[in-house]
Parts: structure tokens; C-alpha cells; sequence
């Protein structure tokens, strides 16, 4: 929406601002208004956060942050606790998303080294950073049952990308903290050397993707692939266009040093970690997956 506001054709930057405003208004408004039309039922994912955290937390600080009464003397069994997925263990059950908010924040508040523990363990396992046993689940080959009696039937052209995609899973490719490396990099760059309105419009779609990814510090359940595919998306998108676009050697020196030179960093980076201290046996369930 500001990429829009930027280029749209209105004669000042005053009403140019206005334009943004109401277009990135319309990102506000848009979610209620159309399950409101489409009569979706409300799901509260902040309570499936709030208990996996609660049960993160109290793995990795040894008290009982599970129980709502206050009792957290003992330490609780959770031989079960999995960076993988937010019901490998119980569900916790609230009263209110008022209750969930409370004793997140609270145990936040008493545990934060145990909360960032858990959370940068969720996030290297979403990017596939240090794992050895964290194979992504990168293709479907058909439509899982639903009520609806929807079904997708594939076709050679869906069969032939999930061969490349899959053949991509086994590469650096295949863990997305390149990519989102790789997206850092270019915004990074547009931002500084981008001069054209395209390459506005570049920087932000690429600090969109990136940003994009960072909220799955705090946000994520599970580390689903998919969940990263807007970043993957832009950064192809971004990359395309910039080495597309380019007029001389410089930016090409430029991409080599604020995008690739970073990423094969990263890579080395993290399969020595790999290879000298893999995280596979942080948590007692790492290979649970959905």
C-alpha cells in the first residue's frame, strides 16, 4: 500500500500521505469487515501461543508455569516439550483470553531468559538454523480431507515443480534463514544505494519479507514451511528485479557484497555449528512434527 501511495499520480506529497494512510487503512479494516460478511468463526491463536510458551518457559526454567492457581513449587514433567509444535504436550485451557494474557505476561516477566530460550529455539527450528533432524515438510502431493469435499487432483505441472522444490529441500535452499538472510541483504542495499522510484518499491517489498519473517520470534506455533513463504516469495521477487534491472558492473558488485557474501557467511556459519553442536538434542521431542 505505501508502494502504491508512492507511485500513485496525485499532484502533492500532502495528498500523496493521505493516499497511504487510507490505502494501508484498508489493511486494518479489511480482516473484520470480511469475516464479518463471510460469518467466520472467531479462533483466538493467541491462546495456543501463550500455552506452548507457558510450557517452553517452564521446560527450560524448571517451575511449573502450567498451573493457573499459583502452585509452582514442583517441576512439572514435559518430557513432551517440542520446539517443533505447540500442542506436543497438553494444551493448556483458559477461562478468558484475558487469563491467557495475564499469566503469559507474567510468566514472561519471572522467566525471560527461559522465555528467550524456548522462542530463539522455536525460530532456529522455523529457519532450520543448527538442526540436523528438522527436515522441512516442503510439499503437498494432495488435499488433506475436509468438509467441504474439496479435493486437489495433481497434474504434470504440479508433479514436475514438486520435484524441484523437493530437490531444493536437500540444498541451503531448503532452510530459510537464507533466504531471509539473503532478503536482509537487499533491503539493506535499496535502502542505501536504491536512487529510483522502483527501487523504493523494491526496498519495501524486501523489508516487508523480512519484517514479515522476524514476527515468528514471537508468533510462531509450529515451524511449518509455508510459514516463511511470503519471504522466499520477495526475496525471489526482489532479486529478480534488481539483477534484471542492472545497468553496470557496480550493482552487481554491490548485490555480491551486501546479499551474497552474507549468505555464504551464514551458511558456513551454520553448518560448522551444525556439524560441532547441532541443536537436535536441546528438547527432548526436536523430531515431532505435526
Amino acid at each position: 500500500m505505501v508502494a502504491a501511495a508512492l507511485q500513485a499520480p496525485v499532484p502533492s506529497k500532502r495528498w500523496r500521505t493521505l493516499l497511504g494512510i487510507a490505502l494501508c487503512s484498508l489493511v486494518v479494516i479489511a480482516p473484520p469487515v470480511t469475516a464479518r460478511a463471510l460469518q467466520a468463526e472467531r479462533g483466538d491463536s493467541f491462546q495456543y501461543v501463550a500455552s506452548w510458551d507457558l510450557v517452553g518457559i517452564s521446560y527450560f526454567a524448571g517451575r511449573n508455569y502450567l498451573a493457573a492457581d499459583g502452585h509452582k513449587a514442583a517441576n512439572p514433567d514435559l518430557r513432551c516439550y517440542s520446539p517443533r509444535l505447540f500442542d506436543a504436550c497438553p494444551m493448556l485451557h483458559f477461562a478468558s483470553r484475558d487469563e491467557a494474557r495475564t499469566r503469559w505476561v507474567s510468566a514472561i516477566a519471572a522467566e525471560p531468559v527461559a522465555y528467550l530460550e524456548h522462542r530463539t529455539l522455536v525460530f532456529a527450528m522455523l529457519l532450520r538454523v543448527g538442526c540436523e533432524r528438522c527436515a522441512p515438510f516442503v510439499w503437498v502431493t494432495q488435499s488433506d480431507a475436509n468438509p467441504y469435499g474439496l479435493r486437489f487432483e495433481g497434474n504434470i505441472l504440479h508433479r514436475g515443480l514438486g520435484l524441484v522444490v523437493r530437490a531444493l529441500a536437500t540444498t541451503p535452499l531448503g532452510r530459510p534463514y537464507v533466504w531471509v538472510i539473503a532478503l536482509a541483504g537487499m533491503a539493506a542495499l535499496l535502502w542505501r544505494h536504491g536512487r529510483s522510484p522502483s527501487d523504493r518499491i523494491l526496498m519495501l517489498i524486501a523489508t516487508s519479507g523480512t519484517l514479515y519473517a522476524g514476527t515468528y520470534f514471537v508468533a510462531a506455533v509450529t515451524d511449518e514451511f509455508r510459514y516463511l513463504y511470503w519471504s522466499i516469495f520477495s526475496a525471489v521477487l526482489v532479486g529478480t528485479a534488481m539483477l534484471v534491472g542492472m545497468s553496470d558492473a557496480t550493482r552487481l558488485r554491490q548485490m555480491m557484497l551486501w546479499v551474497l557474501l552474507p549468505v555464504l557467511v551464514a551458511i558456513g556459519a551454520e553448518t560448522t555449528l551444525r556439524g560441532l553442536a547441532p541443536i537436535d538434542n536441546i528438547a527432548p521431542s526436536m523430531t515431532t512434527n505435526y
